[in-house]
Parts: C-alpha cells; structure tokens; sequence
C-alpha cells in the first residue's frame, strides 16, 4: 500500500498520459486512445486505435447474459487478452511518436446492466490483471461498481469526462453519444455544473435487426442507407416512444436488456408486416425524438444551442437526418470541432477517469449518476508492484 501512494503521488502536478480503453454495448470490438492531461490547459488528444472483435467473440458477447457460468468465465479472461493486445498496440505508436504513457484505464466490456427495475446491478468483463502484464503499466478498471455501491445508477460514466474534455467551450453544452445506447452529458453554465443520462436506444435496435434479417451481412445498416429509403411509420413510433423508461426522470441508465429485439418484435405484432426500411427509418426517428423530448424539458438556463456528437451512429446518415430534424435550430454537428475523434470520444473519457482515480477525484456526482454524494471510482491492477508507469 505504501508503494502505490507513494507511486500515486509522485504524479501530481506533472503531466501524465494516460491510454482510455472502451467497448460498448454494440460489442463491435475495442477503441483506444491516449491523452496527454497538463494542469491548466486543456487534454491533448495524441492517438487512437480500433480494434475489431472476432464474429463469433461478438455473438458470444451479445448472448452473454444467457449462457453458462464457465464459458461467461473464459470470455472474461478471452476479453481480457484483446484489452492487453489493444494496450500494447496503443503503446507501442505513442513510443514511436516519443509518448510515454504512465497508466491504463480500462472500462472492459459490459455484459449486463440493471434496467432500473430490481436490484441495481452492473457487470463488465475483461480480466484486468491480464491488462497490466501485457502493457507493464497500472490499470483501473471497473468504474462502475463504486457508484453503485454508493447508490447511483452505475451509468453513464462520462460526463466527468465531458468536464475534462469539453469544458472550456461556450456553455451550456450537450454531448450526445450514439453507441448502442444514446446517452446525453449535459455541462451547466458554469464551473462542475452537469447532469447526464441514458437516453434510449440508439444503434442496438437496429443492429440487432440487421442482424436478423441478413445474418451473413455487416450486422449494420451501412451509413444508414437502407434506413434513408424507408418512411417513418407514426403509429409504430408511438408505441415505441411509449416504453415507460422514456417517462423516467433522469438520471437515468438503460441498455439491450429492456431495448432488445423482444421489444420491437412486441411493438411490430400489433401491426401489419412493415418493410425492413421503414422499420429503420422508424427506429431513427425515435432516436430524434426521444433526445429533443429529454433536451425541450430542461429549464431554460440548461437548454443547449449545440449539441456535439459521438459514436458510431454518427456515420448513419438517417439517424443524423433524424436528429436535425427534431432539434432545429439547435446546432448538431461532430465532437471533432473541439479536437476529439468522434470514434474515441467514449476511450478518451475513460482516460479521463483514470486520471480522477488516480488524483483520487470523483467520477460521478449526484447529479449525473444519482449517486449519493461525489464518488471516486475505479480499483487497481499492477503488473507486480508499482514501477512500470512510476513518474521519472
């Protein structure tokens, strides 16, 4: 214990790049990046990397909540190997730029989040220990269980983050993240001011339904081209718009658990057959008009004039088309405008909390997760005793 808070405190008031790592509820596979945070100036965005998941590790992933015990146990260790690969190809471009990286923060992979119904529970996979050999560094890892335990909703994480990346712009801002889930950090209009929450379903809907209808094809609508074909179909919208987490207060967090093919196939029964399009471009629509919904009922001094976004669904041209529509005259354009990939966005934060953990500052407040009071977040792995990421 002495040598980690000696170890830890040998960081503060220096610079320190830290490597965030990433994947989200669409399992698609695992993003990277390495920030470089100075006190009083803004985090230097360096590097990122992706890495694809193996089709058939991502349709285990998918399936995880229902399968045995010992296979959920090798996914573990088997997620844990690809972090600890992504590490090490992430440290090895910062070398060859002459950045040196002094810790890991690694989110893991979620397989199962309460819906906000029962006992609130959050599990994310991918064995740390096995990270912090592959790269020499110290890891956090499991962010989500300290907010948990404290009272929150264990979701989103973000926003703390958000605070670090984002802000020093023009508040108040909103950053709209569409991964499998839509989630919204919103930065007040001054000092740690913030509130955030899930929004709904974003992608995982209509990548669980690409899936279905062409299973040997990319498990996405590309672009959302099919999507933009398609006519949005009002009395479907309604009844997807009606599921009782949209009535929820924030904060509030969601995931494939309540917004899974089981209830779309239970919004379409009520209907005739709609074209694959038409379905898309319906669950598009929803993704419109849920976040203006969540954004129109802010007090006014809340209410953003931008909105930056982040995630994959940025690429889909039908959801984005979606989200102007329903936010106009708000400006909706890509996080990149503030120096943040829109692919890494999610890493990048994660980066950030490693260095809250490692200042031993809070991850999470009242106000973003429900969590009882501010609360650090995050436990520790090492690769043997402290050393591999100790300051010079």
């Amino acid at each position: 214990m002495k040598r980690f808070e000696a170890w830890n405190e040998g960081w503060k008031g220096k610079a320190l790049v830290v490597l965030g790592m990433m994947s989200g509820t669409s399992a698609d596979g695992v993003d990277g990046a390495v920030l470089r945070f100075e006190e009083g100036k803004a985090p230097e965005f360096l590097l990122g990397m992706s890495r694809a998941y193996p089709q058939e590790l991502r349709k285990a992933l998918l399936q995880a909540p229902e399968i045995p015990l010992p296979e959920l146990a090798s996914l573990h260790r088997r997620v844990g190997e690809i972090f600890g690969e992504m590490a090490e190809a992430c440290l090895a471009r910062a070398r060859e730029e002459g950045v040196r990286v002094g810790l890991v923060a690694s989110h893991g992979q979620t397989v199962f989040h309460h819906s906000g119904e029962g006992p609130r529970v959050s599990l994310q996979i991918g064995e740390a220990d096995l990270i912090a050999r592959r790269s020499g560094l110290p890891v956090v890892f499991d962010f989500r269980a300290a907010d948990i335990a404290a009272g929150g909703e264990g979701a989103p994480l973000v926003p703390a983050g958000d605070l670090d990346l984002f802000g020093r712009a023009e508040r108040p801002l909103a950053i709209l993240n569409l991964g499998g889930i839509a989630n919204l950090t919103l930065l007040g209009p001054s000092g740690d001011e913030c509130m955030a929450w899930d929004v709904g379903p974003a992608n995982c809907l209509s990548d669980a339904l690409c899936r279905r209808e062409e299973p040997h094809g990319p498990g996405y609508d590309r672009d959302g081209r099919l999507a933009l074909t398609g006519r949005v179909q009002p009395r479907l919208l309604e009844r997807l718009i009606g599921h009782p987490f949209f009535r929820r207060s924030p904060p509030k967090s969601t995931g494939r658990e309540s917004f899974g093919l089981r209830f779309l196939d239970e919004a379409l029964a009520l209907f005739p057959p709609f074209p694959v399009a038409d379905i898309l471009a319906t669950l598009a629509a929803l993704v419109g008009r849920s976040v203006a919904s969540d954004l129109d009922g802010l007090p006014e001094a809340w209410r953003p004039r931008r909105i930056l976004v982040a995630g994959g669904g940025l690429r889909n041209q039908a959801m984005m088309k979606a989200l102007r529509d329903s936010l106009a005259p708000r400006e909706v354009e890509s996080c990149e405008v503030l120096g943040i990939a829109p692919q890494f966005r999610e890493a990048a934060c994660f980066a950030a909390l490693g260095r809250r953990a490692l200042l031993n500052l809070p991850g999470s407040f009242p106000s973003t997760t429900g969590v009882e009071a501010p609360t650090v977040l995050g436990k520790w792995a090492f690769p043997g005793l402290p050393g591999g990421g100790k300051p010079e």
